[in-house]
Order: structure tokens, then sequence, then C-alpha cells
């Protein structure tokens, strides 16, 4: 039953297939009759309509829809229901189908259809079967594909043959119909019009207008006819035109806004429509330039003020902000290129003109072009190079040592200022900081050339702008050059120098000897004249005058002197004797002028209301101004010795250098080295002991001026030996060669020690001798100061009309003279030594001063006052003590280091005014030792005399007064630390005690117990200081940055000087860019040198 249900199946479903063949075939058919007769419908219509564009466009459509619906429904679909990718009909509606082709099957193949189904939902299924397979056997011999027959395609085959014949007779009688009707159709776009005889042509650009113009158009005639008259069509109305020649006609339209049609027209005729285009013109509503400036040049970004003509400096960005109606794309043109702006809700464009140009704005959009700006300029302003001066100043203290001022100015601003230094060694590059924002500033800097070691470097500065845009653009200063002087020319300097001081010295002396001259005079005529207030006050103003004479000069010479002693610090750097003598002599310098001269000086200032008290004020300045002098003759005499033992040093350095090179070329010629360089150095050696030979002669000279003068006959005997011996020539020696250098260098050697030893010998007899004369006078001064207190003790006894006064007078007269003997003698042995100090002649003064004083006052009786001016006396002459027993002991000190030239080169320069807290502990030791032998001696009852006793106890104290001193100097040290500060100052509270008891001639246990506290404390302060040095042994010496105050001082003395900081920085003055630079501008010219002024 399977099988018979299966055959059945296939017969329905080759049916199934047939059936979509015949109607694929029916659809193919189907679209070729509606193509035909659509074509021939639609070009009958269009041939004899003339439609319009829509029209046409109307029946294109219609036939592309109608045939695309026919090929998709009669075509397409079954195809697709055929090859089974759609779905074809059931097997129901195809036995339907049969059944409608067959009536008499009735319904005997639905029946099979629906037993089968049937036959599968039951339990009993053989009945079912059987009956399924005796209806399947009646319908066997049938042929269900004849159900569906080709014949149901013959109709429209005779329709399509029907319409090829009507084409056929179409296209024999009137083929136009069908090729104009189509071809009209297919191009629907396109206008056709029927043929009047001529046609109208109306050139294209007449029919643009631009929004708002007006324009005359032209209409011109084409054909073998022309109309009488033509109209325009505009809407419902009609214009006529204004006709220029048979075929020429005209019309004018103005103020043109909108886009309209119009056509051309008469009775019979109407000419397709015309289109009046109006263009959308591109308009400038607004235009914004923003100025975008260079971060580098700190300055505030700002719309421009002229947009037609900008001004902006180099490296400013443009942004161009441009609101246009309509307007599709904008550009900005220069002569440089054309550049495009962003179209966003405003056209944008960022531009950056790298230098001066013009340029215009072009809009552009569909319908046209246009210059919507133009004649516009950009000035750019291009970045100046920066500019540097540069000023130099050499420290007087210092010649390696070099200060620059300089002044930078730049448009906008700096990067950085090096100093550049150039060497054979290497090229270093220093930074100097600056404020990169002020455009106009000033510098200083210090650069010290031993830091480097160089003798020979070129230098400048470098500035660099802010320019960033452009690699920092930059400019060099002038080329500078240092030379490092060598020994001879340093020696050189150094005897230019004192010849330099003695000329001020010898000016000073003549202007004082021309003040002493008119104070002379001045006395006499106060004597035999009766001076008028008008001549005395002449006097006192020609005195003020010369005095600022000589002040002048004693600045000069304290100048002079400090860049003497620079240049002598740097030829004798290990010479410490002659660097503290030239200390020394500063020191004296400063102090030349005493404070009494310049108390007078002042009251000369102001005596003009008081002319009555002049005649003890000229004596008073008369005695001053002698004083003044013999310290002047003092300070020369101290100078000229000074310049005799440096030149002696400086031929001494000579004498070994030219030792040194003899040696040298003696071992080279044993080694057989004859070259030039030999000879070239021998030469040098011959113009060096040329130049000694010269310096000699001069020393000569000047040390026979000395009051003490140096032996140095045996030397320059000596020397002129050697120069002879030199001078032979280098060539001619042809034995002994080497021997003959080797002598010289012997020769040259022995000469410099002898004249060191020379020096030695003679420096230590002098020493010894000012030893000598100190000591004398200090028991001079013991005698004068006992002599004064027994004065002062036994006037205090008498009155004036006691007996005994007259005595007492005469012995303090005697007093004077022996003082006058001390007087003396110091200054004999000050113009010798520089030992002693300014004080020391303040002191002198001053008691001499009170000496005269004393003797007036006891000549009037006045012995009250006097008695006090005695005691003052006593005061200075103790501390005149002390200072000589210093000097003493400096004195001693320096002999007991004494030795070579070469030994004292080895010792350390002595500290400024820091004593030895060991020697000092020692001092302190021996008190203790002889308080201890005094009390020892009471308690045994050992009594000397009275004056020895007073004496010893006068040393004593006077030995505590030296100690306090020098222990004030400790405490007043650098470095002292806070710990010795305390220690220091109960030091000086038991020195006091004791001090009282010295005094009081009372000395006790507790006297030496105190004692034995301050060398304990001593102790300490030893020990503390040891600890000190040491630290600062270890300590290495690092080169320090020079302070800027200090760098700034070293130009103060010019008188261009400006202090920019304070003017310009701290200036609160808010300027706009062109005063401000107005105003640095200003500064800069007060700053400029006077040469540059000048200029």
């Amino acid at each position: 039953m399977v099988d018979n249900y299966q055959i059945f199946l296939e017969k329905l479903q080759a049916f199934i297939n047939r059936y979509y063949k015949i109607s694929l075939y029916r659809g193919i058919l189907l679209l070729m009759l509606s193509i035909l007769v659509l074509l021939l419908f639609f070009s009958f219509l269009e041939y004899f309509g003339w439609f319009s564009n829509n029209v046409r466009l109307f029946l294109f459509l219609s036939f592309l829809i109608t045939v695309f619906l026919i090929f998709v429904y009669f075509i397409t679909i079954p195809f697709l229901r055929l090859l089974g990718i759609f779905k074809s009909i059931s097997h129901k509606h195809a036995i339907r189908l049969i059944n409608n082709s067959f009536p008499a099957l009735n319904d005997l193949l639905i029946n099979i259809y629906e037993l089968h189904y049937l036959s599968v939902k039951i339990t009993n299924q053989d009945l079912v079967r059987a009956s399924l397979n005796q209806k399947i056997a009646k319908v066997k011999n049938f042929r269900f594909e004849d159900a569906v027959s080709k014949k149901s395609l013959k109709p429209f085959i005779y329709y399509i043959l029907s319409l090829l014949f009507l084409y056929l007779m179409v296209f024999v009688f009137n083929p136009n119909v069908i090729k104009e009707g189509t071809n009209r159709i297919i191009h629907f776009n396109q206008h056709y019009e029927r043929d009047y005889g001529f046609s109208v042509l109306i050139e294209p650009n007449d029919l643009i207008f631009e929004r708002g113009s007006s324009k005359e158009i032209h209409i011109y005639i084409e054909g073998e006819t022309y109309p009488e008259e033509l109209f325009m069509q505009i809407g419902s109305k009609q214009f006529l035109l204004i006709r220029i020649s048979n075929n020429h006609y005209t019309y004018n339209f103005k103020n043109v806004n909108q886009e309209f049609s119009f056509h051309i027209v008469n009775s019979y005729f109407r000419s397709l429509p015309f289109f009046i285009s109006v263009l959308k013109i591109p308009v400038l509503k607004n235009l914004q330039v923003y100025n975008n400036y260079p971060s580098y040049l700190n300055a505030t970004n700002q719309f421009a003020v002229d947009n037609s003509n900008l001004l902006i400096p180099y490296g400013t960005k443009l942004e161009f902000k441009a609101d246009v109606e309509f307007c599709d794309s904008l550009f900005l043109i220069t002569e440089h290129g054309k550049y495009t702006f962003l179209n966003n809700s405003d056209f944008i464009l960022d531009y950056f003109p790298a230098q001066s140009q013009s340029f215009k704005i072009l809009a552009k959009n569909k319908e046209t072009d246009k210059i919507i700006f133009d004649k516009a300029n950009i000035q750019v302003i291009s970045d100046r190079y920066p500019d540097i001066s540069v000023l130099t100043h050499f420290d007087p203290y210092q010649s390696n040592l070099v200060y620059f001022k300089g002044i930078i100015t730049d448009d906008y601003g700096f990067q950085k200022l090096e100093f550049n230094l150039k060497s054979s060694v290497k090229d270093t590059t220093f930074i100097i900081p600056i404020n990169k924002f002020i455009t106009s500033q000033e510098f200083i800097y210090a650069f010290d050339f031993n830091s480097f070691n160089l003798n020979k470097a070129d230098y400048y500065f470098t500035i660099y702008d802010n320019d960033v845009l452009n690699s920092y653009k930059s400019t060099k200063s002038q080329l500078f050059d240092f030379n490092k002087p060598n020994f001879n020319e340093l020696a050189q300097a150094s005897q230019d120098k004192h010849k330099t001081l003695e000329t001020l010295f010898e000016k000073s002396l003549l202007k004082v000897d021309e003040l002493l001259r008119d104070i002379k005079d001045m006395k006499l005529k106060m004597i035999n004249q009766n001076l008028s207030d008008f001549e005395k006050t002449q006097f006192l103003n020609s005195i003020n005058q010369k005095q600022s004479e000589i002040d002048q000069l004693l600045d000069a010479l304290k100048q002079e002197n400090i860049e003497k002693n620079t240049l002598s610090n740097q030829l004798f750097k290990e010479q410490s004797e002659i660097q503290q003598k030239q200390q020394q002599i500063e020191d004296l310098l400063n102090n030349v002028l005493n404070d009494d001269l310049k108390k007078l000086l002042e009251e000369i200032k102001n005596i003009q209301q008081d002319l009555q008290n002049q005649n003890k004020l000229t004596e008073n300045l008369e005695v001053n101004y002698k004083e003044f002098k013999k310290q002047l003759d003092r300070n020369l005499e101290l100078l000229k010795r000074l310049e005799v033992e440096q030149n002696l040093e400086i031929i001494r350095e000579q004498l070994l250098l030219i030792s040194e090179n003899q040696n040298t070329i003696s071992k080279q010629l044993e080694q057989g080295n004859l070259t030039d360089s030999l000879q070239k150095l021998h030469l040098d050696d011959l113009q060096l002991i040329e130049q000694l030979q010269s310096i000699t002669d001069s020393t000569i000279n000047r040390n026979v001026e000395l009051d003490n003068p140096l032996n140095l006959e045996f030397f320059q005997e000596n020397l002129d030996k050697l120069n002879r011996e030199m001078n032979e020539d280098f060539d001619s020696i042809t034995q002994n060669r080497s021997e003959k250098h080797k002598k010289n260098s012997k020769s040259a050697k022995q000469l410099a020690e002898d004249l060191d030893k020379l020096l030695s010998k003679q420096n230590e007899e002098q020493q010894a001798e000012n030893a000598e004369s100190i000591r004398q006078i200090l028991e001079n001064l013991f005698y004068f100061s006992f002599e004064q207190e027994s004065i002062v003790e036994q006037f205090s006894l008498v009155s004036a009309n006691h007996t005994k006064f007259s005595e007492l007078m005469a012995r303090q007269f005697n007093l004077q003279n022996s003082f006058a003997i001390i007087r003396d003698s110091l200054y004999a042995v000050s113009k010798r030594s520089t030992q002693i100090g300014a004080s020391i002649s303040k002191k002198v003064f001053t008691i001499d001063n009170k000496l005269i004083t004393i003797k007036d006052l006891l000549n009037a009786q006045n012995t009250a006052t006097a008695r006090i001016e005695q005691r003052n006396i006593l005061e200075f002459s103790n501390d005149l003590i002390l200072l000589l027993s210093e000097s003493l002991k400096n004195i001693d000190n320096a002999m007991g280091g004494g030795g070579s030239s070469s030994n004292k080169k080895k010792k350390n320069k002595p500290s400024k005014g820091e004593p030895s807290a060991s020697e000092l502990r020692k001092s302190q030791e021996s008190v203790k030792n002889q308080l201890e032998k005094m009390l020892n001696d009471l308690k045994n009852g050992k009594k000397g005399g009275s004056n020895s006793s007073s004496e010893q106890m006068a040393k004593m104290l006077a030995q505590q007064e030296i100690f306090q001193m020098m222990l004030m100097q400790l405490k007043q040290g650098s470095t002292i630390s806070n710990e010795m500060l305390n220690k220091i100052d109960a030091i000086n509270k038991l020195l006091e005690d004791n001090k009282r008891d010295f005094a009081r001639k009372q000395i006790s246990s507790q006297t030496i117990n105190r004692q034995k506290q301050i060398v304990t404390r001593m102790l300490e302060i030893e020990k503390s200081q040891n600890e000190r040095e040491f630290d600062e042994k270890r300590i290495s010496k690092e080169a320090k940055a020079l302070d800027n105050h200090y760098k700034k001082i070293q130009f103060e003395h010019e008188q261009d000087f400006i202090n920019f900081d304070n003017i310009f920085n701290k200036s609160k003055l808010q300027l706009n860019s062109y005063y401000f630079k107005k105003y640095q501008d200003y500064l800069n010219k007060l700053k400029k040198s006077p040469n540059e002024k000048g200029n």
C-alpha cells in the first residue's frame, strides 16, 4: 500500500511541476504583450500630446512599474516555486485543480488522500488499506499532467502577433510616432517644443542675477520666420519686449531679489520657461582678529583694534573669526599662499605670518565667489637681537680678581646670560643669574682667574633672548683678554707704586709745612697787630681748605698703599714678615691723623661765633700739625725701608731663578743638547741680570737715604762680578761649557744666600737694638711713673703757699724734660720699626701735651686741676707701659723665630689680634709663682724696702694689664666659642680682684687661689683653642662666591652708577608697553658711562 500511495504522490508532483512551467510560459507571453501594448499606447499619446516633463515622467514610470510587476508576479514567482525556493501549491490544491480538468473522477482523488491520513491514526489499518489500494487502482491509468494543457497559451500568441502586425503598419506609414514618442518619454527631463518656424534664445549668463541687482537681458530669435511682437509673461502678467531688430529683443529687470520663471509668448507661441537665478552673494557681517602672542613674550592676548592694519610681534598666531552670510568656503589669500577657514558655527582660521604682508579674504558658495575683505596689511615686528655692554674693574686688592658691571637689553626678555672663558687648557662657561622677564637690566659679576690657575685667557659674555621660535638669539660682548703679570712685571709695578707713594708723602709734607708757616705767621700777627674778625675768619678758612687738600692726599696715599700691598702680596706670597710690615704701615697710615687734630678741625668750622678763643686754638693747631708732620715723616721713612727690603727680596728671588736656569743649561750641555731654546734661556738670564743691576742701583740709592742704612757694598761688587761672567758670548764657549754654566749657577745661588744672610743678620741686629731701646725706654717710663706718682702724693699734702710747693713745681718741670727724652727715643725707634703702633704715638703725644698743660696750671697756681691732669698722666703712662711691653714681646718673638728668609717662608702668617692661649697661660703661671714667693717671704719675715716692693707690685700690675688686654683680643676672635667666652668673663672677674690687691699692695692666700683659678681656666681655653686649630686644618679651602653687594661697591666710585634694582624693579608705576620702554631707555641713558654719554 505504501508503494501504491507513493506512486500516487509522484503523479501529483509531476502535475504540480507542469502546472508551474505552463504558468512561467504564460507570464513570459503576458510580459511581451504588455510591453508592446504600453509602448504603442504611450508613444501615440506623447507624439500627439506634447506632454510636459512631469507627464512624460509619469508615463515612463507607469511603463516601468507595470512591466516590473508583471515580471515579478507572473515570471519570477512561478520560477522560484518551480525550483522549490518558494512554497508550491499543496497536494490538496493540486487534487482540486485535477478534478476541475477531469470531472469523471469526482471525489476519488480526495478520498485517496484523506484515507491515507486516516490509516495512520486508527489501529486496525487493514480494511482502510484495502479500500485505499482499490481506489488507487482506479486512477492508476490517468495522466495528471494532462490536466494542464499548453492550449491555454494560444490566445496570448495571437494577441502578440496582432500587435506585431500593427507595429509593422505604423512603421510603414509613420515611423516617427513610435520613434519620437518613445524618445521623448525616455528623455523625460528634456524639453521639446513644437516647430513654429523660429526659436527663442537667451544667453545663460543673462539669466543670473546677484541679489538686489538690476540687469538688461537680451532675447534673440532664430529661424526662418520672425514674429512681429513678443511678450514676457511672468505669472499671469505680460510685458512687451523692446524690439531692437528683427531678431533681437531686450527687457530690463530691476532689483531682483528672488528667483522666478518667465515665458516668451505671443498670440500663437509660448516658449519653454526661462528661469531667473538669483545668486546668494557672500556678505561679511563681522570679522574678529585675535592676537595670540608667543608665550615667551608674557604679553596679554587681545583682539586687534584695526583689522585692516595688523601690527604684531614675530611669532604671533592670528586667530581669524568671520561671520559670513551665504558662504560655503572662506579663504585667506596672501602673496605666500591660500589658506582655508574651518567652517564651524563661524569661519575660523589660525595663521602664523612670518613676515610683513598684505592679505584679502575670498568667500565662495555654490553659485559664486567674491572678495569680501581687501586692502589689508599685516606688519610683523621682528624680534631684535639682545644687546649687551660691559664695564670692567680690576680689584685693587687682588689683581687676578675682575669685576664686571653690564647692561643687557632686549625687546621682550632673556633666556640666560653666560660668562665664557677660553684658554689653551679648556673652554668653560658659567651661567650668571638674571631676571628673565625684565627687558633692560643691570648685572654685576666677578671672576677670580687664580681659581683656574690661568696665565692667559680670553673671556666674553653671551646674552640669549627668550625667542624660542628662533632657538634663542644671542649676542656676544666685546672680547676681553687676561694676561697674568709675571714676576718682573709685578716687581716693576710695585716699584712704580713706591715712587707714587713717596711723591704723595712729599706733597703731604709740603702742605703741612705750608700750614705750619701760616700758623706761625698768624701767631706773630696776633702778637704784634690787632687783627679783625674778618682776617681771623680768612685764616681759619685757609686752614680748612689746605686741610681738605691734605685729606685728599691722605686718601690717595691709603688707596695707593692698598694697591701696592696687593702687588707685594703677589710677589711675596710666603713672606709673612714683609706682609706683616705692610699691614702695620697701612694701620699707621689709617691713624696718621690723630683724634685731637680732627677735633680741632671741627672746632675751626664752628669758631666763627666765638673768635675770642682763636689764640688757644692756633696754639693747639701748631702742636698737632707738628705731630702730624712727624708721623708723616715716620711713615715715609718706614716706607722707604720697606721698599729697600722688598727690592732686596726681589733680587734674591731672581738670583735663585738665574741659578736654576744656569743649572738647567749646564745639564743639557752635559747631554750634548745645544739648542736654540738653551741660547734663548741664557739670553733671558742676561737680560734678567741687567734688570737686577738696575734694581740694585736704585735700591742702593734709596738705602743711602735711610736714617740707618743697610751695608750693601759687598753685594753690589759680587753682582757686578756675576754679570761680567755671564756676559761671555754663549757661542764662543767651546771648552768646559757645562762647567761654566754650573759655576754661574752656584755663584748666583751663593749670592742669593749671602743676601738672605745679610738681611737676616741686619734684621736681627736691628730688632735687638730696638728691643734694647724699648727696654731702656720702659725703665725710664717706670721711673717717670713712680716719680709722677710721688709728686702727686706730695702735692696733695701741701698748699700753694707752702715752702715745699716750689720744690715740687721744679720736680714736675724736670719730669717734663725727662719725658722729652723718652719721646725722642721712641720716635727714633718708631722710624726703624713698625712694632711701635699708632696707639703708642698717640699716648706719647697725649702725655707730652698733658705735661705742658700741668706746667701752665701750676704757674697759675691751679693745683686742683693740675692734680687731675697728673693722675691722667699716671693712667696714660701705665697704658704706655702696657703697649710698649706688648711691642717688646712681639719683637722678642720675632727675634726668637729669626733665621733665613727660607725659614721665614715656612712660618705661618701671624694671626691678626688673636694671641696664643698657651703663652697667656705661661704668663699667669709666672705671676702665680711670683705671688707664692712673695707670700712665703712675708711668712718667713723677709721684708724688702718699700721702694723694691712697690716696684715689684707695679711690674706685676703692668704684666696683668697686658694679660687682660691680650685676653680681650682673644675674646674678640672670629671663631671663639660661647664656652670660651664664659671662661674669659670668669677670668676677667678674678683678674679685677687681683689687680685691686696689687694696687693696695695686699697679697693674701685668696689672691693666690684666684691666680690658680685663672691658670686652670687658661688651661681649658688652651685645650679648646688647640682643638679648634686642629679642626681648621682638616677643612679644605674652597672658593666662595662673592657677595653681589660687595661687587657693587667696586663700581660705586663711578658717577654713572645707578641702582637699577631700587629704581626700576621696585617701581610701582603701571605703564603701557610704549611708555614702559621709554622709561627703560631713560634709565639706560642715565647708566651709561661718561664717555658713552658724550657720544
